[in-house]
């Protein structure tokens, strides 16, 4: 029996003509959710479009990033999943782990570094539910030591280096190391333009000043200034 032809449409991003071509209530909750599931849009730009409620798109996401597609068929979901359902061990584990060696950690910045390392991008919803539920701790012990403890200037700069690839912000880096975010700035900047050549210390290219003759008026000129201004240290 040959297959019924379907009557072709044009494709649109328009809301009332989606919804109109739907033929499942499911279907429809799952194109109203598309964006917002795989493109990332934001909850309030689809309720927007579509006069869904915010907050109600908000936890549906969040359902859908749990449970699938069963999310969208309430009736046969099933009981409350484990902790962190759907997403691997290990990267809950990292989750866990990350906020432990430096609560400063941003949901939006944990997002980024489980991205970076796993390629998968997950909602703040996601990761602020694995925190709260999620494994134990297991490290005991910071990746690196404060800045000014690392003795090597190689690997004070490589540690930098490292941190940014992993994920980190500018802001975590330095908090995180306890050195000034301009440094972090720089060094990140020498590595860009130098590669590994740019985390060596550089040989000062300040010219030496000659030393210069002091004379008896140059002695009372400094004389003359103490006076004036008597909280100068002597």
């Amino acid at each position: 029996m040959p297959a019924r032809k379907r009557k072709r449409r044009e494709r649109t991003h328009d809301w009332q003509e989606i919804q109109q071509a739907t033929l499942w209530p499911e279907q429809e909750a799952y194109e109203r959710l598309r964006p917002i599931v795989l493109f990332r849009e934001t909850a309030a730009e689809r309720a927007k479009e579509t006069g869904a409620s915010e907050r109600t798109l908000h936890y549906q996401a969040d359902q859908f990033e749990r449970f699938g597609m069963a999310s969208l068929f309430p009736k046969a979901r099933a009981p409350a999943p484990d902790p962190g359902q759907r997403l691997p061990p290990e990267m809950c584990q990292v989750i866990v782990n990350l906020k432990a060696e430096y609560p400063g950690s941003s949901l939006r910045e944990l997002s980024t570094i489980c991205y970076v390392r796993f390629g998968r991008k997950l909602s703040h919803h996601t990761v602020q539910r694995v925190l709260a539920e999620g494994p134990k701790q297991t490290i005991m012990s910071r990746q690196y030591p404060p800045y000014a403890q690392i003795a090597d200037p190689y690997q004070r700069r490589r540690a930098i280096v490292d941190l940014h690839a992993q994920g980190w912000s500018h802001t975590s880096i330095s908090a995180y190391l306890q050195t000034p975010r301009t440094r972090v700035y720089e060094v990140l900047k020498r590595w860009a333009t130098e590669g590994h050549a740019g985390l060596e210390d550089k040989p000062s290219s300040a010219p030496h000043r000659p030393a210069r003759k002091v004379t008896m008026g140059a002695i009372t000129e400094v004389r003359k200034l103490v006076v004036e201004s008597p909280e100068l240290p002597t």
